[in-house]
Parts: C-alpha cells; structure tokens; sequence
C-alpha cells in the first residue's frame, strides 16, 4: 500500500499535463479565486507564523528511535523515499523526469512505467500489495506509522504553501525531514 502510494505521489508530480500548467501558468487554477478574495485579506505575517509553527512539531515526531529488524526494513526504505519525494517537493512543486525515474527505480517499479504525458491512476490493488500488507508484522506497522503520517502532513504542508497561501516557489528553508 505504502509502495502504491509513493508510486502514484511520484508518478502524479511528474505528469505532463500538471507541470506544463505549472511552466506556463505558475499556479494551479483550482485555488485562485480562493487566493484573491479569501486569503488576500489575511496578513502575509500571520500565514508564515501559522506555518513556521505547523512546521515545529514534525522534526520531534520524525526523529523518535524505531525498532531495526527485518519487516521494519521496507517500511524505512519507503519512509527515506517519501523523504526524498517531499524533499523534492519543497523545492520544486513537480519533478522532473529523471528524478520521478529514480524515485520509482528506488520503488521497485521499472522506469519505463513512467507515462511520457498524463498519468491515469489504477484504482485497482495488486496482489503483491495485499501480501506485502499481510506479512508486515504489526510492531513495525504502528512504529512507522507515526513517521508516515508525519511525513504525509508535511506533504500537505508544503502543498498548502505552494498552492492555497503562497506561491508554487515557495518552500520551508529547514524542513527537519
């Protein structure tokens, strides 16, 4: 599920329709009349000390020590990937092709899977995903649980500043990922 997941971020940050509409229009239409009419009238200074504060509590959450055995190994290897991909994320509000390649490379999903143009999600799970799920041990499940979603909010973070109070170059300086 996780793999899933990382594949599809990865895959829909690197769709070709998502970042032509970024290179050419700097925004994403879906939250300007949000942006001019609602937002504008908050201060700019209260938008970056709500963030600043969101942003304070994930460093602690990220850092708590994490038991090392096998099962837990592959959650790691996502929770690094996801890493990467949010890392990427705040800098840039789309990947480019190489980096999307060697995020999904790193995923265990071939590169060539990486559609030229648009991406269409398949909502359908593969087998290889229920039976990865069933043989992950529950200890490791909720240990990295918390850093998942930890990491997945810091998605939602970095989203909202790029796209609802920001703009698509805005970024956290000291992200503590």
């Amino acid at each position: 599920m996780m793999k899933k997941l990382l594949c599809d971020l990865t895959m829909g940050l690197s769709d070709g329709l998502y970042t032509t509409k970024l290179q050419q229009h700097q925004k994403l239409f879906l939250y300007e009349d949000i942006k001019s009419t609602c937002i504008s009238m908050i201060p700019k200074d209260f938008i970056t000390q709500i963030f600043s504060e969101a942003s304070l509590g994930f460093s602690e959450i990220l850092n708590v020590g994490q038991p090392n055995d096998l099962v837990h190994a592959k959650f790691k290897e996502y929770n690094d990937l996801f890493k990467m991909i949010i890392e990427s994320f705040n800098e840039s509000p789309y990947l480019d092709h190489n980096k999307a390649t060697d995020y999904l490379i790193l995923c265990g999903r071939e590169s060539q899977d990486l559609p030229p143009l648009h991406f269409f999600p398949n909502i359908t799970r593969t087998i290889s995903d229920a039976n990865a799920i069933s043989d992950t041990s529950d200890i490791a499940m909720k240990c990295d649980k918390t850093s998942f979603q930890a990491r997945l909010r810091w998605f939602a973070l970095i989203f909202e500043l790029k796209f609802i109070f920001g703009s698509i170059r805005a970024k956290f300086i000291d992200s503590n990922l």
